[in-house]
């Protein structure tokens, strides 16, 4: 299984549009890693992981052959991860998957705009697994707006549990997660160096997953933990996340960063 991350930002990505802190700042100045988009990911080059705004930069710095992608996968409805004006430019169908709540506005969307013969929607039921591109997705629930979801993605031989957007998980969520084995766990830390876990998580809320992940047996020897999500409001650099997240034994996820396992 190979993840490649489009887009690593919180709602506003970094450096946010008109905000001059100190991190929006040296992003304009630094560029490279420092710069975030808002968060997207595609799955062994076929299935795409929420659709933001800045999909067309995307596809065209990293190469991604947008019209042969197989479908999508959405999270939740909030702008950064759905941004339905792309999907106006669809030259054939496009399945696509998510809660009933994405569904409702995809389909008005589509309609309005004249492609809703182009779209072929599949509401996912929390809890219950589906089929989406020969993938095996579970929809978990998260702790965020618009009944957002997590998910448990595998595929052929790999298992991962992709985590945005969400705080600290739900407990029916971990009811739930007992009997799967992840090969990657990416995590949600759009609220890097805060203290509370009502829709993002902190750096704590990702340490405290991973222990009690092991604790229930869903951890494999060398499983790859990765955080993504950042915001210009956790206050740091690329490199200096990096190098903090590395102290833990986690990836820093970066724009166009590449994870195979």
């Amino acid at each position: 299984m190979t993840v490649k991350y489009l887009g690593t930002g919180g709602t506003e990505g970094i450096p946010a549009l008109f905000c001059a802190c100190t991190i929006c700042s040296e992003a304009r100045k630094n560029g490279g890693r420092d710069v975030r988009r808002r968060a997207c990911a595609v799955i062994n080059g076929r299935l795409l992981v929420d659709l933001p705004p800045d999909l067309f930069c995307m596809a065209v710095e990293y190469g991604i052959d947008t019209p042969a992608l197989g479908g999508m996968l959405l999270t939740h409805a909030h702008g950064d991860h759905f941004y339905t004006d792309e999907l106006r430019h669809l030259s054939g169908s496009m399945p696509v998957f998510g809660n009933a709540a994405v569904g409702e506005q995809l389909m008005k969307a589509a309609r309005e705009g004249g492609y809703a013969d182009k779209i072929y929607f599949s509401v996912l039921a929390p809890y219950v697994p589906a089929d989406a591109l020969g993938f095996r997705v579970t929809p978990l629930k998260a702790r965020h707006d618009l009944g957002a979801y997590v998910y448990i993605i595998e595929d052929s031989s790999r298992c991962m549990l992709y985590g945005n957007d969400s705080g600290f998980f739900p407990e029916e969520t971990w009811d739930r997660l007992p009997g799967n084995k992840f090969d990657l766990v990416s995590l949600d830390c759009g609220n890097m160096g805060g203290r509370d876990n009502t829709s993002h998580m902190t750096l704590e809320d990702n340490l405290t997953v991973r222990k009690r992940l092991y604790q229930i047996g869903c951890l494999k020897h060398g499983t790859k933990f990765v955080c993504t999500h950042f915001s210009h409001t956790s206050l740091s650099r690329h490199d200096e996340i990096a190098g903090l997240l590395r102290t833990h034994s986690i990836t820093a996820a970066y724009d166009g960063m590449e994870v195979t396992v």
